[in-house]
This record gives C-alpha cells, sequence and structure tokens, in this order.
C-alpha cells in the first residue's frame, strides 16, 4: 500500500511539475507577460532582451552588429515599461544617458515574435536628427527625430505596421 501511495504522490509531482515547465515554455513563446515590465525584470527568469524570441526577432531585423549589441547588450541604459500596442504588438524603448538621449532605440515586435522592427538613432534628440528603422535586416524608413516612446504617437505614426503595411 505504501508503494502505491509513493508512486501516486511521484506521478501527482511530475504532472504538477510538469505543468509548470509547459506553462514557462508557452510563456516563452509569448511575450505579453513583460507588458508594463521594464526590458530589464525579469519573466520566468529572462530578461525581455535575453527573451530568444526578441534576440532572434532583432538579429532578423538588424544586420548592423553595433547596432544590435546596443539593442540587446548594452545594459547601461534608461529603459521605459514595455507597452502593449494594437494587433498585439509590443514596444520596448532605451536611451544612452550618456549622450543625453541621442542615442536611443525600440523594438517593436508581434507577442510570438514572428514579426519584429528596430528604431535607432544615435544622432536624434530634442526634435533635430533622425532616427531609422529596420525590418528584415534592410532599412525600411528614416524618421525625422529619435525613435517615438509615447503610445499614442506610435500608434498613430505606425499603424499596424510591422503588421501592417510600412508607414506613410
Amino acid at each position: 500500500m505504501k508503494l502505491i501511495k509513493s508512486a501516486v504522490l511521484l506521478i501527482g509531482l511530475s504532472i504538477t511539475s510538469g505543468c509548470g515547465v509547459a506553462e514557462a515554455q508557452q510563456q516563452a513563446l509569448d511575450l505579453t507577460g513583460y507588458v508594463d515590465h521594464y526590458p530589464f525584470d525579469k519573466v520566468n527568469g529572462v530578461t525581455f532582451r535575453q527573451n530568444p524570441l526578441v534576440v532572434a526577432g532583432v538579429r532578423r531585423a538588424v544586420t548592423d552588429a553595433k547596432i544590435r549589441e546596443a539593442v540587446l547588450e548594452n545594459d547601461d541604459v534608461v529603459d521605459t515599461p514595455i507597452l502593449q500596442l494594437s494587433e498585439g504588438r509590443l514596444y520596448a524603448d532605451s536611451f544612452d544617458p550618456r549622450g543625453g538621449g541621442s542615442t536611443n532605440w525600440a523594438i517593436l515586435i508581434t507577442a510570438d515574435g514572428g514579426k519584429t522592427a528596430v528604431c535607432f538613432s544615435d544622432n536624434a534628440v530634442y526634435g533635430n536628427g533622425t532616427s531609422t528603422w529596420y525590418y528584415e535586416g534592410e532599412e525600411a524608413f528614416v524618421q525625422d527625430g529619435p525613435c517615438p516612446g509615447e503610445k499614442d504617437d506610435i500608434e498613430a505614426r505606425f499603424g499596424t505596421w510591422p503588421v501592417g503595411p510600412i508607414p506613410g
């Protein structure tokens, strides 16, 4: 009888543990758990910028190694909480405080990581200069000023991109 109870207990623990693993795997495949968190916050033990979906998306969007390094590996930055946009998109933006915000970047990504666009600027501050958007390994377009940071501005300027057409 003790043997049967032990076996049932072990099976129950295995099933419970399996659910935790499955849940963590599902959350790794869905980035919405990062909404309202900072990019450096860990969700299921992984930061937004370390999440394999984000890393793969940024690598697909940008071929320039220096930009990828700034976006994914630079932790000496000012981050804002990750925004939830329409069409299941998430938006994370950051800037390097040493330049007063003139070097900034943003990741616009679908919750499943399937579509990713990256904005990067190293010369735009206080409405001057430009920022460049990258998508699928190419420059998608250049815009005046830094990468946007306000949800309403992002939605108005970009519509549903990169799910929908390139704005403009």
